[in-house]
């Protein structure tokens, strides 16, 4: 039979290597949320971002056409507001189609001229003439 304190040494160690061992997994506990996760933000091929071009207040993931000029634009916490000229906004009409998705954007409206997308944080529209071109950011949040 064990006498008591070797019994208690035993314990004491099988305590110790328990805990030890758990002290290297992270502890997740019901509810609580998962551990913070940055991914920055993808640029599309031929993009470049809007926080790039100076909206330090644009969405961080949204980008434009890098070959077209942004002619002005207004950069305020709820509203972005991008002027183009009115030769740039096919290239600029065609590269929202084909990048909003990527860019986390759903399409809820498009026309020849326009297009309408929002996401949880953002509502947005593009519309063009042959004068000018513009497209607008709205924080929803």
């Amino acid at each position: 039979m064990m006498s008591l304190p070797r019994a208690w040494s035993l314990a004491i160690l099988a305590v110790a290597v328990f805990v030890s061992g758990g002290c290297s997994a992270s502890t997740n506990y019901p509810g609580s949320p998962p551990p913070a996760t940055s991914v920055a933000p993808v640029l599309p091929p031929g993009g470049v971002f809007l926080t790039d071009l100076g909206f330090t207040e644009a969405p961080p993931e949204f980008s434009v056409p890098a070959s077209v000029k942004m002619q002005s634009g207004y950069n305020i916490p709820e509203l972005i507001n991008v002027l183009f000229a009115g030769a740039d906004g096919p290239v600029v009409y065609a590269y929202l189609v084909a990048n909003l998705p990527g860019m986390g954007y759903t399409i809820t409206g498009q026309s020849a001229d326009s297009i309408v997308w929002h996401n949880d944080d953002w509502d947005g529209a593009f519309t063009m003439t042959p004068a000018q071109a513009g497209l607008t950011l709205r924080r929803t949040q």
